[in-house]
């Protein structure tokens, strides 16, 4: 089943789908970390891999034992599964096992050919590590959701779960071992639940956390800081950077949107805790884990303010915004979508310690007022006295209300009153 079939099995649902009660839903309490979760308080429920997937595979309804730690497999009587969240709650998603298909050998272009069909403001989401840069269009993410890569010579796995908005990058090896990743099937608090193929087990897209199976249960990925930002912004910052190609072999229309009008009709498979202080829809910026005072910065405030100065339980952390990238969960195509801009963050210190406040310049860069240099939403300072300096880049979210808060129950808005 394609994302735009998915879609409109979503939109058939509505009519079945219910509020978010006001309590979780969940048998984890609220403001807890799955990680600290009781295993044994987990119903166990199997989610049950797709027909086609079962026929492919020659599964059977049970696996051998020595197999059984697989998260689609979780009933198997013989098998002591640790599975960390009410399994109730994790949820099919109307689609099989990768028929939303990840990336595995992703090719790129150059900033020039990826030209030729991205506009300026279409949204990316773009990583650097170690001097290296690639860009993944948002309108390739909505159709795979998932893309196993190496950047800096480290191997990563690229995530987008369109339905909280949440492009997050994390290393995929794991005690050695390096892990390739697809799309399970399945929603976690409306948020993708990815799963391993080399253990099959089941990972929170959000927390990048194994929720269910073994050996993996209770382990985090390592984050990678990305930005969310527009193809312009990309090209000035980094012309040589590396941006993924439309792959070839499928029948996705990449630019077309199968999640058009997603930011008003939505959220879908709403569950978890909810909280109304917000619109559920509204775009947020989320900082710090659940356990950590995490942070929601509404987008409203800090497209009125440009520079928001956050304080976190790992020091100051200043948020930026300017425009030029357009939701890619809104128009009929991706590019069409209204402009929600481009955020970062930034430890707002110099390598010599130096603390640095900031202003908005004129031309969506930052100025510092010690030094009077100009800064780019990278973190770099591209021209004056500190010309060549990079800020630590701070992971965070650009998500809704509604994705945030269920998982960071705990966090603090900021919204021009503090």
């Amino acid at each position: 089943m394609r994302p735009r079939r998915a879609w409109l099995l979503v939109v058939a649902l509505l009519t079945a789908c219910t509020v978010a009660p006001t309590a979780p839903t969940s048998q984890l309490p609220a403001t807890a970390d799955p990680a600290t979760a009781d295993p044994a308080t987990a119903e166990r429920t199997r989610p049950v891999r797709s027909t086609a997937t079962d026929a492919a595979t020659g599964a059977t309804a049970a696996r051998d034992a020595d197999e059984c730690s697989s998260a689609f497999y979780w009933e198997h009587p013989d098998c002591p599964l640790p599975v960390l969240v009410a399994t109730d709650d994790i949820e099919p998603a109307g689609v099989g096992v990768d028929e939303i298909a990840p990336v595995d050998e992703p090719r790129f272009t150059s900033i020039a050919e990826g030209a030729q069909w991205l506009s300026d403001d279409s949204p990316l989401l773009v990583i650097t590590i170690d001097g290296e840069t690639k860009a993944y269009p948002l309108a390739i993410l909505v159709w795979h959701e998932i893309v196993n890569d190496v950047v800096g010579g480290v191997p990563v796995v690229v995530t987008y779960c369109p339905l909280c908005n949440t492009g997050i990058v994390f290393e995929r090896t794991v005690d050695g071992e390096v892990l390739d990743f697809g799309t399970s099937g399945h929603l976690w608090r409306s948020n993708l639940v990815m799963y391993d193929r080399q253990h099959e087990n089941f990972w929170s897209q959000v927390y990048g956390r194994g929720i269910a199976g073994a050996p993996f249960s209770g382990r985090e990925l390592q984050r990678v800081p990305a930005l969310q930002v527009g193809f312009a912004t990309l090209a000035a910052a980094h012309p040589d950077a590396q941006v993924l190609s439309r792959p070839t072999g499928t029948d996705n229309d990449y630019g077309g949107n199968p999640y058009e009008d997603y930011e008003r009709l939505g959220p879908f498979f709403p569950s978890g805790p909810r909280d109304d202080r917000l619109d559920q829809m509204e775009r947020v910026v989320g900082i710090g884990a659940p356990d950590a005072k995490p942070v929601a910065v509404t987008l409203g405030h800090l497209r009125d303010e440009r520079v928001v100065d956050v304080d976190t339980p790992a020091g100051p952390v200043v948020v930026w915004w300017a425009p030029g990238q357009t939701s890619a969960v809104d128009g009929a195509r991706v590019d069409d979508g209204r402009d929600v801009g481009q955020t970062a963050a930034v430890r707002p210190v110099t390598p010599d310690g130096t603390r640095l406040t900031f202003a908005a310049a004129g031309d969506g860069g930052f100025v510092d007022t010690q030094t009077g240099s100009t800064w780019d939403l990278f973190g770099r300072a591209v021209a004056g006295p500190l010309a060549g300096a990079q800020l630590e880049q701070v992971a965070h979210d650009d998500t809704f209300w509604f994705a945030w808060y269920a998982f960071h129950s705990s966090t603090r808005i900021v919204d021009g009153g503090g």
